[in-house]
This record gives structure tokens, C-alpha cells and sequence, in this order.
């Protein structure tokens, strides 16, 4: 025993202990038992109606300032969801320890608030930077009431619902919400709601990484439904993503380097086989019926073309050189985009949105409360498997507005990614603390 005392004299000495494990209590914060049912139900609750608002139930005018029915709902049910997380948290939550990435990302909302003054309609982006805000604290309040496990389950299962009921919904009311519907370029695509470009396919390409979460560790058939939902939803740039992660985590993931090598063979081989797939009679009935169900212009180009983007992002960074400091709000430049390219609202890159809406500072904040979660996830073995999600969130930004769209979903999920590790980290450094001193 005094051999055991000797080599581990620093951790008995007084107060180096006892203050070590203060510290490692005051991050964890004891939370609720959530598994006995009545709290987990409000989670559910809230995140589902969280979720939910952030689907589009109505159409309208993408300068009009007149606001239908759809819109009152959705902030009805947003408000609903962030009332009942600071409910539950004002009777079972404790103080809260903000992260560094809510502070760096509030800093984003705070000037994307003060550039709506050059909005082209103020009221539009400040109300938006406020809901920005609220979803901060929506992630804040349920971190610091539940277990960042918990909140990602809720989460998860939240979108498989929301996807489902929206699915039903469309097969009831095929007339007011039809599930299939063709766009500007002919394409057929999988519309849950109202359609809006590539927004269902962010989301659900997202729940299939959240899904291999260890916290969460979904079934197959859940997978495969939001798998099928990331395709179905015709943005190519989020099935490629979901391809490209999900065979890069397979090859991690493999312990014989043989094996490595021989994905990466039939990964080639598959390409070339997809490029000369018309040059035989099997293959020309494929591409024949891929044709017919995709739009025969779009069957032709690179799942990575760009479409006319290179051109927006060109007048959209000349939108900003006018503007460096502040930019025009969350949304506040959409009759500047329209009136570059009338098929677009948004830049179609999340990094040229967020640089739109709070200037270059905005846009440094969000960058960096980003890298610190990121960096949490690197602090603990199993906080590394979020970093899929990381991955995938960065491909989609390169063409698509996903930091933007579905009410911020993205911002949310980063903070609750950030929790999550931040949390495996403190316990794990308490395991290998105690083996230390056994």
C-alpha cells in the first residue's frame, strides 16, 4: 500500500483529488433519470415538434411579404417545442455551462441580427435571426435537463416520425401534398410536404449518421427508410455524400489492408462499369429507365456538375465586396440572388449563406465554434464516430444551403454533437483516473 501511495502521490495529495473530481462532477451534471418514461415522452414532444417545424407546409412568394396559414404554424410549433424544453428545464434542468461553440454561434446570430437593417425586408430576417437564437437555447436547455444520448435518440426517431407522417400525409391528401413532383429540369423527385430543393434529402441523409451513433445504434429497417429517402430526394451531391462517407468509414473500419484495397478496386471498378453502362443491351434498358425517372439532361451530368452555381457564387461574392463587415440577414439577400439567377433564392453553398447573412465576422465565429466541436470529438474514442456527421455536413455545404434550411437543424445538431463528446471525454478521463490509481 505504501508503494501504491508513493507512486501515486501526487493524486492523494490534498486537495489535487478531490478538486480533479469536483471539476470532472461540475461538467458531467448530474441529469434526470429520463428511462422511467413521463421526462422522455416531453422529449420527445419537443423534438418532434422542433423538427416538424422545420418541414415546409406551405408555398409562397419568395418576396412577397404577405405570410399564409403554413407560416403561423410553423413558428406555433417552434415556439411550442422551445416552451416545453425551458418548462421541463426550469423543473428537472440545472444551471447551464455553455460551450465554447454556443458562444461562437450566438456571436454568428447576433450579427446576422444586426444586419437586418439591409435586408430587403427587415422584419423577414429579424425574426429569423431570433429563431437562430431560440434554437441555441433550444439545444442549451434540453443539453442541461437530459443526456446528450438521450437528445440524440429523440432525434433521430423524431425524424423517422416526421418523415413517416409526412409520408401519410401525402398518401391522404395527394392532391394538396403530393409525394411526387417534377422539377425545373425534369427531373422526378420524392416531395415530402411541400417540396423545396434538397431539403428533405439534408435531413435524412443526416439521420442515417446519426443513426450509427453508439448513443443511438438505430435498426437496419430505420436505416434503410432514410437511406431510401437521401436517394429518393434527388440531391445528388447528398447521395454521393452519403456513398462516399458511409464506404470511407467502411474502410476505416476494416482491420486486413488487403480488404482495404480491394473495396477501393471494386469501388473503381463500379464507376467505370456505371460510365460504359450504355455501350450494352442490359445496361442501355437501365439507362433508358433512369431516363424516364430522373430527366434524360440530368441523367448525363456529373453527380458533381454544378449547374450554373460557379455563376451565382461569382455575383454573389460581388453582392458581398460591398458589404464586408455586415452582411443583409438570414434571407435579407434573396431579391439580390433572384435577380442574378431567377431559379435561385439562396447562394447554394452554406459558407457563401452564412457570409450573406453576418458578414465575414459571421461567418469566422461560425467557423470556429464549429472546429471546437469538432475538436471534442477527437477527445474521446467514441465521440470520433460523430465525426461521419462533421464529414457529411461539409460536402453538402459546398452546394447546398444546409446550415440555413430546416430551422437550423444543422446548428442544432453540432451543439448536441458537441455535448455528447464533451461528456465521453470527462467520463473516460474518470475511468482512466481511476486506473491510475488502482
Amino acid at each position: 500500500m505504501r508503494d501504491l501511495v508513493s507512486r501515486n502521490a501526487v493524486a492523494y495529495r490534498p486537495g489535487v483529488i478531490t478538486n480533479t473530481l469536483l471539476e470532472a462532477w461540475l461538467v458531467r451534471r448530474p441529469k434526470p433519470r429520463i428511462g422511467s418514461g413521463f421526462l422522455v415522452r416531453w422529449l420527445a414532444v419537443a423534438t418532434f415538434c422542433y423538427l416538424l417545424s422545420g418541414q415546409a407546409l406551405g408555398t409562397r412568394d419568395q418576396l412577397g411579404t404577405s405570410l399564409g396559414w403554413h407560416v403561423y404554424a410553423e413558428l406555433s410549433l417552434f415556439l411550442a417545442s422551445v416552451t416545453i424544453a425551458w418548462a421541463v428545464w426550469a423543473i428537472h434542468g440545472v444551471s447551464p455551462r455553455p460551450s465554447n461553440s454556443l458562444w461562437l454561434f450566438l456571436a454568428l446570430g447576433l450579427l446576422a441580427l444586426f444586419s437586418s437593417v439591409r435586408s430587403f425586408w427587415p422584419p423577414l430576417s429579424i425574426v429569423k435571426g431570433c429563431m437562430f437564437c431560440l434554437v441555441l437555447l433550444l439545444a442549451e436547455l434540453l443539453c442541461n435537463t437530459f443526456s446528450s444520448a438521450a437528445i440524440l435518440r429523440a432525434t433521430y426517431y423524431g425524424i423517422v416520425s416526421v418523415f413517416s407522417v409526412a409520408i401519410l400525409i401525402g398518401l391522404a391528401l395527394p392532391d394538396t401534398y403530393p409525394l411526387r413532383v417534377i422539377d425545373e429540369s425534369g427531373r422526378q423527385r420524392l416531395a415530402l410536404f411541400t417540396y423545396i430543393h434538397g431539403d428533405l434529402a439534408y435531413m435524412a441523409g443526416l439521420g442515417v449518421f446519426i443513426g450509427r451513433l453508439p448513443a443511438v445504434r438505430a435498426r437496419w429497417y430505420f436505416q434503410a427508410f432514410l437511406a431510401g429517402l437521401t436517394v429518393a430526394g434527388g440531391s445528388r451531391v447528398c447521395a454521393c455524400a452519403l456513398i462516399v462517407v458511409w464506404a470511407a468509414i467502411q474502410l476505416c473500419g476494416a482491420r486486413d489492408f488487403p480488404l482495404r484495397i480491394s473495396a477501393v478496386g471494386a469501388a473503381v471498378a463500379f464507376v467505370l462499369l456505371l460510365g460504359n453502362i450504355g455501350s450494352w443491351d442490359f445496361g442501355a434498358s437501365i439507362h433508358h429507365s433512369l431516363q424516364a425517372m430522373y430527366g434524360g439532361e440530368s441523367l448525363e451530368q456529373s453527380p458533381w456538375e454544378l449547374d450554373g452555381r460557379v455563376e451565382l457564387w461569382k455575383g454573389a461574392a460581388g453582392v458581398f465586396r460591398n458589404s464586408a463587415l455586415l452582411g443583409f440577414g438570414f434571407d435579407g439577400a434573396r431579391d439580390q440572388l433572384l435577380r442574378l439567377m431567377p431559379w435561385s433564392s439562396q447562394a447554394h453553398n452554406g459558407f457563401l449563406d452564412l457570409l450573406l447573412a453576418a458578414g465575414g465576422a459571421g461567418l469566422i465565429s461560425f467557423l470556429a465554434g464549429w472546429i471546437s466541436a469538432i475538436r471534442s470529438c477527437f477527445k474521446s474514442k467514441i465521440g470520433r464516430s460523430a465525426l461521419a456527421i462533421h464529414c457529411f455536413l461539409l460536402i453538402v455545404a459546398i452546394t447546398g444551403p444546409n446550415f440555413t434550411t430546416n430551422q437550423y437543424f444543422s446548428v442544432f445538431l453540432i451543439l448536441c454533437l458537441h455535448y455528447w463528446t464533451r461528456s465521453l471525454s470527462v467520463v473516460e478521463s474518470e475511468q482512466l483516473l481511476i486506473r491510475r490509481l488502482l
